[in-house]
């Protein structure tokens, strides 16, 4: 078989080659991106269930309340540049859960925040919200970004990378609704391309068919090697690449000679050239050339198809002999006329491209470059500081960029810092606090582990740190609307709060989720767990609410089952939302006249029926203490967890596995990390030192300072007895469960400490049945032993437990 390439095809070839050793690091997060891809949901998908799909860019937002004054929600003001289905005007609103009002704020954990200037596909659909019906993203995956700080027309979501938006994206879409889009403007890369082909018209003719090779996306490491791409374009849209020959010119003084006998280079391949029927070959053309050739099999219908957007070709790692030289790289344009080849699908045959463009030389030393940073570990929103240290970062204080710990693992989704976290800039050092909170949004989007990168202004360069940070835990706060500082918030309580005198925090039940077996055992189990691991003060009402779902100034905290029509926009899929609402007004107390902002309520909806989940769970909810989830189930007992963290103020993290961004369909995470009791300790610590308790003893409470209640081996010891009994005793109340598969007649007795009789008791209970029993005998903090023996039969005994009434 012939194979197409220029004349140029040289000796022997130094491809990088895949590694065979992978750091742990790299290798859990491959293992987790492909689960979670597999959740994701297609493009073709997408399309086929909103019922609007439109290209567009946020230009504005602001947050109002629903008609009844009982939620918040914040409109995004999208300009639409095309629509792809359903009847879309030039301007439009998406509305999303959550914003701040009149000195308050709704939070929605998971939800999915939109900045002014984003762009990219919206894929919407109407739902009712009450009385109101709003335009809301369909799903997690309702809103597909243009990676506008990168060549090329790539875009993410917040679990798939597209490296070319165009074939993965928009061609998917104009597939599936088979109709033309109706345009009502130019995308942010249209206009690119227009201002690229007005830029080159007197270069050549409307006939001429024109490559272009440009350099892009310049790092220097802290590892001593340049990394950079090439990137290709043509004027001529769809015109098949077939073989190049690239010559790239560097300086001795700054790389050496021969790199490529040296080992000192490396080259992958790009997306235009990813396929198999693309080879690559490298050789030394001169000590200061590498010539790159590549070639392709004669497969025209499998060559691809170039656009008149940039994408990248290669991939190009060098190794710095002496970083204080001046670094140049450049093309050798004149090795190169002639040297690309294209299929014509007119004539049938290989022919050169009539031009060939190549951009300026660069000079990536002369662009910001990382030497290192300290510390290697630090966490999000507690305004712990960053210290980067390198050369070329300038004086004008640019951004330092961070992974998205909301999105999916791959970090396709970043966290910017805004000015007011960079503490200071100079051309050497930069000092940052590290932000749970994206530059421009009133909260959310926390940084996650991984590389970051400093980010010039006015595209004036980036470099990327060889090495990732790790951040252990994120702890959610917001920014001031005057000076977009973030601030912390309070999770102490007070009486206009939803708590009560003694700072304890309650939680209520529904009516649904208290009458469900083993429900209330759980919560009780978890909330036991968070407040032993931080000492947080916890409680749960021993009757339930009347309420039924989310409603401000109700004074409840609800945990409560909600129907499908509660999960709404970015929240679809999800199978449980957490929601708080934080009080920033000024506080009455004459005692304590300041603004802090305080967390005033928290309510936790769990989906009725994880089916309808993303992913969906089959088998239902698993309500187990002792038994894990099966592979068909969602585990309730690791989701609030999860969603209790998010009450202690933390947000999604990587290494805090209860507080990960993701729980699957069987899925068990029912341990708190010490990240994430950390993070929670210090949420509290913070909370504390706000207040002074001499100056205000009553009205200001305080988080308690030892645990609320601990834990024992009670309930594994009562499994292997045929019962289940809380170690618990809240509010005065016996929890206990007959997991055999018999009716039992039990007598139950409870002892003091010195053995004293205090309370005797005779309970039913059908197979599987639980019971909440109340112990109508007053009972000091303490505690106490059961002993639980059949009616009768003295000698039958289900066991002695070991209680603690908090």
């Amino acid at each position: 078989m012939k194979t197409f390439h220029s004349d140029s095809v040289r000796k022997h070839t130094f491809i990088r080659q895949a590694a065979i050793f992978i750091p742990l690091f790299l290798t859990m997060l491959i293992a987790v991106s492909v689960n979670v891809s597999a959740q994701s949901v297609s493009v073709l998908e997408r399309t086929q269930k909103a019922e609007l799909v439109f290209e567009g860019k946020v230009v504005a937002k602001h947050s109002f309340w629903n008609s009844s004054k009982t939620k918040i929600f914040t409109a995004h003001q999208i300009q639409v540049s095309k629509v792809f289905k359903g009847n879309v005007e030039e301007v439009i609103e998406i509305i999303s859960h959550g914003g701040t009002v009149d000195g308050l704020t709704h939070y929605y954990f998971h939800e999915v925040g939109l900045l002014p200037q984003d762009e990219g596909i919206f894929f919407c659909s109407y739902y009712p919200n009450g009385e109101d019906i709003f335009l809301m993203l369909k799903g997690q995956y309702g809103f597909v970004k243009y990676g506008t700080r990168e060549s090329g027309f790539q875009a993410d979501d917040r679990s798939v990378h597209y490296q070319n938006a165009q074939e993965e994206v928009i061609d998917v879409i104009v597939s599936t609704t088979r109709i033309e889009p109706k345009k009502y403007r130019n995308n942010y890369f249209e206009n690119a391309v227009e201002e690229w082909l007005t830029q080159n018209l007197n270069l050549f003719t409307l006939n001429d068919t024109i490559i272009q090779f440009s350099f892009d996306n310049i790092l220097i490491n802290d590892q001593g090697e340049v990394a950079f791409d090439v990137m290709a374009k043509s004027n001529m849209e769809g015109i098949k690449f077939a073989a190049s020959s690239i010559f790239i010119q560097y300086s001795i003084e700054a790389f050496g000679e021969y790199v490529v006998q040296n080992y000192e280079v490396e080259v992958e391949k790009g997306t235009i050239i990813e396929n198999e029927i693309y080879t690559l070959t490298i050789s030394d053309e001169a000590e200061d050339i590498v010539e790159i050739v590549i070639s392709s099999d004669p497969e025209p219908n499998e060559l691809y198809a170039l656009s008149q957007l940039d994408e990248q070709i290669l991939h190009i790692e060098m190794n710095v002999e002496n970083i204080y030289e001046l670094a140049t790289l450049s093309f050798e344009d004149f090795l190169m006329a002639h040297e690309s080849l294209y299929y014509d699908e007119e004539s049938e045959e290989y022919v050169s491209f009539n031009k060939i463009i190549v951009s300026p030389p660069i000079h990536p030393f002369l662009g910001p470059s990382i030497s290192g940073f300290e510390p290697e570990r630090i966490t999000a929103g507690t305004k712990s500081i960053l210290t980067i240290t390198g050369t070329g970062f300038g004086t004008e204080k640019g951004k330092v960029v961070f992974p998205d710990g909301d999105a999916r693992p791959g970090f396709f989704w970043v966290t910017e810092t805004d000015p007011v976290d960079i503490v200071q800039w100079t051309n050497e050092l930069i000092k940052v606090e590290v932000p749970s909170v994206e530059a421009g949004a009133y909260s959310g989007s926390p940084a996650a582990t991984g590389s970051f990168k400093v980010v010039l202004p006015d595209d004036g360069g980036e470099a990327e740190s060889g090495t990732p940070l790790f951040i252990d835990y994120a702890v959610f706060n917001f920014r001031k609307a005057s000076t977009n500082e973030a601030v912390f918030l309070n999770i102490s309580d007070n009486e206009a709060g939803d708590g009560d005198a003694d700072g304890t925090l309650y939680f209520w039940l529904d009516d649904d989720l208290n009458g469900t077996p083993n429900a209330r055992m759980v919560v009780e189990k978890a909330l036991c767990n968070w407040n032993e691991k931080t000492n947080i003060k916890w409680g749960l009402k021993p009757l339930p609410s009347s309420n039924t779902t989310f409603g401000d100034f109700d004074n409840v905290n609800l945990l409560y089952f909600a129907g499908e029509e509660e999960f709404t926009g970015a929240l679809e899929m999800a199978p449980a939302k957490t929601i708080i609402v934080i009080d920033n007004r000024a506080r009455l107390q004459a005692c304590q006249p300041s603004a802090e902002p305080f967390l005033r309520e928290v309510d936790i909806a769990f989906r009725e029926d994880p089916i309808n989940a993303d992913p969906g769970a089959t088998g239902g909810w698993n309500f187990s203490l002792m038994d894990e989830a099966a592979p068909d189930e969602m585990d309730f007992y690791s989701t609030i967890l999860h969603e209790l963290g998010h009450a202690h103020l933390l947000m999604h993290a990587k290494f805090g596995q209860i507080m990960a961004p993701i729980l699957g369909v069987g899925d068990n995470e029912r341990t708190i990390q010490e990240f994430d009791k950390m993070g929670g300790q210090y949420v509290l610590a913070t909370s504390s030192s706000n207040y002074d308790d001499v100056i205000c003893p009553s009205n200001i409470a305080k988080v308690k300072q030892e645990a609320f209640c601990s834990l024992d081996a009670t309930e594994e010891k009562a499994r292997t007895l045929g019962l289940k009994v809380n170690s618990i005793l809240h509010d005065n109340r016996l929890l206990i469960e007959n997991i055999q598969e018999e009716f039992l007649e039990l007598e139950a007795c409870l002892y003091g400490l010195l053995g004293q009789k205090l309370w005797l008791h005779t309970l039913s209970l059908t197979p599987n049945e639980n019971s909440s029993i109340l112990v109508d005998t007053p009972l000091p903090s303490g505690c106490y032993f059961l002993s639980v023996t059949e009616k009768g039969n003295k000698v039958r005994s289900f066991g002695t437990y070991k209680l603690v009434k908090p």
